[in-house]
């Protein structure tokens, strides 16, 4: 016998004694939307304009991007389509396209016009070489790099060929975004070659070699020289003295994945 519950927003439950066990009856209260409907995964088989009707729909890759156009998907990709509708009486559809990658794309239709495509792509911050953020690009599906600081490293145990500190000195390399500095002072007084330092094989080296980057100062001021690179960095016709080093350069590589040194006191700067 079916019973009334007492309270229609909540669940109850009814025991009776059969002839030979209990019987139970539920009920389960349902919510505002009532029965579900709709939600039923199908496979798209024309143009997406002619999904509006609420529910989920799995979209297989179509044969090249030009066909992918031609059935108005927003990239050639499987994906998930969620169809919704806005108000009541149906007048705006939205489309959500997810794909397997990392982005979602949505669009709505508002009467009989469909809006273009607005991609969400995903972001990642990275922390294994100081903290470099990124951001997918849906034009060429590769994530792209938007922000990045290695933080102050001490690279004072990194110079070669004779070059030492002076006795109050420092090295220090940063690199923010796709901009490298370098800055300190270096003692040359009995270097064997010009050349004082190697940056990592990646992150860091300039986008050309054979250029100078800035002019360097002799701690007497009696000189100035260029810095400059060829793979190793060197003041070029460098005299046995005490340097002070301030250079600035623009790199193309991907960021590191390893930094040079030890993190600086000023790393947080």
């Amino acid at each position: 016998m079916a019973h009334t519950p007492d309270d229609p927003t909540k669940p109850q439950v009814w025991v009776e004694k059969g002839l030979d066990e209990l019987d139970f009856e539920f009920y389960i209260p349902q919510g505002p939307k009532g029965d579900p409907g709709g939600f039923v995964s199908t496979g798209i088989t024309t143009t997406l304009n002619d999904y509006v009707t609420p529910g989920t729909y799995h979209v297989s890759a179509a044969s090249d991007s030009a066909n992918a156009l031609a059935l108005n998907m927003p990239y050639n990709e499987a994906a998930t389509l969620l169809v919704t509708s806005s108000n009541a009486n149906s007048t705006t559809t939205i489309q959500t396209f997810i794909t397997n990658t990392k982005g979602i794309y949505k669009r709505r239709k508002f009467g009989s016009t469909w809006s273009a495509w607005i991609h969400f792509g995903s972001t990642r911050t990275d922390q294994t070489a100081g903290r470099a953020m990124y951001q997918w690009d849906e034009l060429n599906q590769r994530e792209q790099l938007v922000w990045g600081d290695t933080g102050v490293r001490d690279i004072s145990s990194l110079l070669v060929n004779g070059w030492v500190l002076p006795a109050s000195g420092t090295l220090f390399i940063r690199r923010v975004g796709s901009v490298v500095t370098m800055w300190g002072m270096i003692d040359g007084t009995n270097f064997t070659t010009d050349h004082f330092y190697t940056p990592p094989a990646a992150g860091f080296a300039p986008e050309t070699s054979g250029g100078s980057y800035a002019p360097v100062v002799s701690s007497d001021y009696a000189d100035v020289r260029d810095i400059a690179y060829d793979g190793t960095f060197y003041i070029r016709s460098a005299t046995k003295k005490i340097w002070r080093v301030r250079a600035t350069w623009t790199t193309i590589q991907p960021w590191p994945t390893t930094l040079p040194g030890s993190g600086s006191f000023i790393a947080n700067n």
